[in-house]
């Protein structure tokens, strides 16, 4: 690695390369190196340029681009159409995705020959991708109810919405600042929506 040579195998000379060395992982080399468990010489060799990608959780907006390249390889090699349903689009962004883009193509590609009539839904999502959804959505129990008036609906969301952003913050100031409203405004909504 220092000096770019190498000997072959059971060779006897070693030969000049021009390379270049691209190592992968998804362990704190640094920490390592503090508790020896991984050389430090060789860290250093290894540390010339380093690119940190974060995980999916924090990069949702390359969901499903990720998504469509993984659905336009499976389209291709078994010459069938797919789409995403919207719902289902959600319930993708809403996952964090523990095991990244590996997790996400088995889950696609496990979503492609469960799917019918050309469509990937929400109920072929796996289980947990599902709870997380249903969840995140506080609109999704209404869907399963008999259809109400819109304005029920809308306070119903409202409600729901604001609830969930105050369980999710501090304090009302930061409520508000998440809500994109005044103070005033929140406890008039609150007051009005009958929200505790």
């Amino acid at each position: 690695l220092q000096d770019g040579k190498i000997r072959r195998l059971g060779g006897k000379t070693s030969r000049q390369v021009n390379m270049r060395i691209i190592a992968a992982t998804n362990s704190d080399l640094e920490a390592m190196v503090e508790h020896k468990q991984f050389r430090q010489d060789l860290f250093y060799r290894l540390n010339v340029l380093s690119l940190t990608i974060p995980p999916l959780r924090e990069r949702r907006d390359d969901i499903p681009a990720l998504i469509f390249y993984f659905l336009k390889m499976l389209e291709k090699k078994y010459q069938q159409e797919m789409r995403v349903e919207s719902e289902a689009l959600e319930a993708f962004m809403e996952y964090d995705w523990p095991g990244n883009t590996r997790e996400l193509k088995n889950v696609v590609e496990r979503s492609f020959h469960m799917s019918e009539q050309g469509r990937i839904t929400i109920d072929q999502l796996p289980t947990t991708i599902r709870t997380i959804q249903q969840a995140s959505l506080p609109l999704q129990l209404a869907k399963l109810e008999q259809s109400m008036p819109l304005k029920e609906a809308v306070d119903r969301f409202e409600r729901e919405y604001i609830q969930r952003i105050l369980h999710e913050t501090k304090t009302m100031q930061e409520c508000a600042d998440r809500l994109g409203v005044n103070i005033s405004t929140l406890v008039r909504k609150k007051r009005s929506l009958g929200i505790k």
